[in-house]
């Protein structure tokens, strides 16, 4: 069953400026009954697009039933990336051996050091060996600015952050002599 049929895409607000979406192509009716209704997706992932003779059409896509949240902190991210990685890069091997197609998965981090991770099926290298070169190429030097912008950004919530804690530690400090003052003025030990 084809679940496009029962739950036409939606485009979304704005597309990619690489895209040029086309108006969506309405299912023909069918006459008759069918089976039972599709899953509509509880969580939906945006920027999934198709491309068909008829333009290039948002594809619906389902994310996973976790919670949407980053890993508290950056030893958590560095750990969970390349499992992570790993299993996206599994799973498009196995789309790409079982449907006899071609696959890429590239995941770059935003404020990390340049730690691009790819892969790419097997037919990919035999049919055009330099492209993944290129695709690397081009993926790093289109999110290079962002991420410059990005550290840029990080570094001036670091400065404030470090303001911050400069000045609760001097209220702190003061906030001791203060007390310090007043136990010697009624006598009262730190024992």
């Amino acid at each position: 069953m084809d679940v496009d049929a029962v739950n036409p895409p939606t485009p979304p607000i704005t597309p990619p400026a690489t895209l040029t979406p086309q108006a969506p192509v309405q299912p023909a009716k069918t006459t008759g009954k069918t089976t039972g209704k599709g899953k509509t997706p509880k969580y939906r992932l945006k920027y999934g697009w198709k491309a068909t003779p008829s333009g290039i059409l948002p594809l619906e896509l389902a994310r996973n039933g976790l919670k949407r949240q980053e890993y508290p902190t950056q030893a958590e991210k560095a750990k969970r990336i390349p499992r992570m990685f790993q299993a996206m890069a599994q799973k498009g091997d196995t789309l790409a051996s079982r449907t006899n197609g071609w696959a890429f998965c590239v995941f770059m981090p935003r404020g990390g050091a340049g730690l691009m991770r790819t892969w790419h099926s097997q037919q990919v290298e035999s049919d055009v060996p330099g492209l993944l070169s290129e695709v690397r190429h081009l993926v790093f030097e289109k999110l290079q600015p962002f991420r410059e912008q990005y550290l840029k950004s990080l570094e001036e919530s670091n400065k404030k952050a470090q303001e911050e804690l400069e000045f609760w530690k001097a209220r702190a400090a003061k906030s001791e002599q203060e007390a310090a003052a007043l136990r010697k003025k009624y006598g009262v030990s730190d024992d």
